[in-house]
């Protein structure tokens, strides 16, 4: 994908149809038509700039950035409001964002991932700079795998010419999340080390690492295929594109996929032995409001650890399916 092409295409989308780049450039108190420039591609605004740009236009940026990170975040505590009228996103609500997707990984780590120079990226990080925004976009893309979902904080991707194809084929991949919740661990098996010396095209490979019938192996297989995650080389699969397919965006059906998940576990409990490796686990308590909220804030820290453990994991060798409930008994 063209960053650059989408950096512009995302400034053309929310100045609109009804204001000049004249009058929005105005608006953002430049003396002269950057807008121009920047939806032109001659230059770019820095990502600070560019969420100016966006709230000006009435985003609730804040709000729709705390919703695209989700679960604990720096950017809780960063304000964005001044004697009660909005104040201009800067540079150090930039760097908590940077953090955010980082993910606890090191400036060298992330130079690796991205490609950006470890020392240009120390300094998002501290705040004393600001990257452009086609290399914010980058950034986030990189190290979240769900640059598309960070687009549609802005704007609808299925509008913008340069996201629409991409953005379609995330929406056929979420609806076979919700269709087929098993295709997702069918499309984590194809990860694995070992995957490639399987036989034939691993169809029973997978389903005894899953625990699941071939049959179900093989349809989730072909839907993946369909639905442009995995492709088929000879007689093997393999992942066609590595994305994070965010499925809360549609709370009913994310909750039902949470309870398939949670009827998985409950079913490989019934088969339980003392020789298995797995976790089973209750804890059953009494305790004050304060505390129960500081048990959520570190069971939230836990899952979010684990996510960047995995993130940053260089070789896989089983599938793994990780339940988490904090359940207050008295609420409905």
């Amino acid at each position: 994908m063209d960053l650059n092409h989408l950096a512009s295409a995302l400034i053309k989308a929310l100045r609109g149809p009804r204001l000049s780049q004249e009058q929005l450039s105005r608006r953002l108190g430049y003396g002269t038509n950057v807008v121009y420039l920047w939806e032109r591609g001659r230059r770019y605004p820095s990502a600070s700039a560019f969420l100016a740009l966006a709230q000006a236009r009435r985003v609730p940026v804040l709000t729709r950035l705390r919703d695209f990170l989700g679960g604990p975040s720096s950017l809780r505590s960063h304000a964005l409001r001044s004697h009660g009228r909005p104040a201009r996103p800067d540079a150090q609500l930039v760097a908590a964002l940077v953090a955010q997707c980082a993910a606890g990984r090191s400036a060298s780590e992330l130079a690796e991932l991205t490609g950006f120079d470890r020392n240009t990226i120390a300094r998002w990080l501290a705040g004393s700079s600001d990257p452009r925004l086609p290399d914010l976009l980058r950034f986030v893309g990189v190290t979240t795998l769900r640059l598309l979902d960070f687009v549609a904080i802005f704007t609808d991707p299925a509008e913008l010419d340069a996201t629409r194809h991409a953005y379609a084929e995330l929406a056929a991949q979420r609806e076979l999340a919700y269709a087929s919740p098993w295709s997702h661990a069918v499309l984590r098996a194809l990860e694995l080390d070992a995957y490639p010396s399987a036989e034939g095209d691993g169809t029973a490979w997978i389903a005894a690492r899953l625990g699941i019938t071939p049959q179900q192996v093989a349809r989730d297989l072909q839907a993946l295929e369909h639905a442009g995650q995995a492709q088929r080389q000879g007689n093997a699969y393999r992942p066609r594109q590595v994305l994070s397919v965010d499925t809360r965006t549609d709370f009913a059906h994310n909750l039902r996929l949470k309870a398939f998940w949670a009827a998985v576990a409950a079913e490989r409990l019934a088969r339980h032995h003392n020789q298995s490796p797995n976790l089973f686990s209750y804890n059953l308590f009494a305790i004050s409001e304060s505390d129960l909220q500081h048990i959520r804030r570190l069971h939230i820290e836990y899952y979010e650890r684990v996510r960047q453990l995995v993130a940053n994991a260089r070789s896989a060798d089983r599938v793994v399916l990780l339940n988490l409930h904090l359940v207050a008994l008295d609420e409905p």
